[in-house]
């Protein structure tokens, strides 16, 4: 009798660690669903990696129908057995420049989003044999105060307790939950002007990470070599996070901003 294929489900799979992710889950051998809200992102992605085990799905990821539309896809294919929520964006505003509708944007596409997709998820991931995981793409901004990040910083501070508090929950399934917290990735289109060489060099390894190297990650951790992996955040700051005082730039912005 033949195997049930093996699922992966990747939001935001357009970007650029989301295409990463895709690419390496394939190469490890599991058939993808990409999902993504741009269709011409998913496009590009079909014609990079023309794989027969590749499958798109167009959807707004903070919808609780159009996820359950992308995970039903899934389940169509095979056993769910991995699921990533790589969605996420920000604004760069302050406190006081941030309006409400901004607040409750951020915080839908940041944590309601995973939310979603993890309760969406969940009954066939316990369906599923073998290895299991949920990984949730955060940010060292979790733990790095920036003025400029408020409410990202907040919302992925809370998608990281949120994995602790899931992996536990879903332990006696053997269920895993991990979330992954870059530092600055080179070329995801993040803010003119932010990847210089200048910041860079503020990194102890002296560079920004790249994202074949969170894709590599994420492969690693939906892999069976991963399954005593569960309920932590695995930074990937180039050493950032050692430095204990946070993030260089940071320091300067607040410098600069001194009367």
């Amino acid at each position: 009798m033949t195997q049930p294929s093996r699922i992966a489900l990747v939001t935001a799979a357009g970007g650029g660690i989301g295409s990463a992710a895709v690419q390496h889950l394939l190469t490890s051998g599991l058939a993808v669903v990409a999902v993504d809200r741009d269709a011409a992102a998913l496009e590009a992605l079909q014609a990079c990696l023309p794989a027969a085990a590749l499958h798109t799905f167009t959807g707004d990821t903070t919808s609780e129908a159009e996820v359950a539309q992308a995970v039903e896809l899934a389940g169509s294919l095979g056993e769910l057995a991995v699921l990533v929520n790589g969605v996420g964006s920000t604004c760069g505003s302050s406190l006081r420049d941030l309006t409400l509708g901004e607040w409750q944007r951020l915080f839908a596409v940041n944590l309601t989003s995973a939310f979603l997709c993890i309760k969406a998820a969940l009954p066939l991931l316990e369906a599923a044999a073998g290895d299991r995981v949920i990984i949730n793409i955060s940010s060292t901004l979790a733990q790095v105060a920036d003025p400029e990040t408020l409410a990202y910083g907040a919302f992925k501070a809370g998608l990281e307790q949120m994995t602790r508090a899931l992996a536990l929950e879903v332990a006696p399934q053997r269920i895993r939950a991990v979330a992954i917290a870059p530092g600055p990735v080179a070329a995801t289109g993040g803010e003119a002007g932010f990847e210089t060489d200048e910041n860079a060099r503020l990194n102890p390894l002296g560079r920004f990470a790249r994202v074949d190297e969170i894709g590599a990650l994420i492969a690693f951790l939906a892999s069976p070599a991963a399954s005593y992996i569960t309920g932590t955040i695995m930074r990937v700051d180039g050493g950032d996070s050692a430095l204990g005082a946070g993030w260089g730039p940071l320091h300067a912005l607040l410098r600069d901003r001194r009367p």
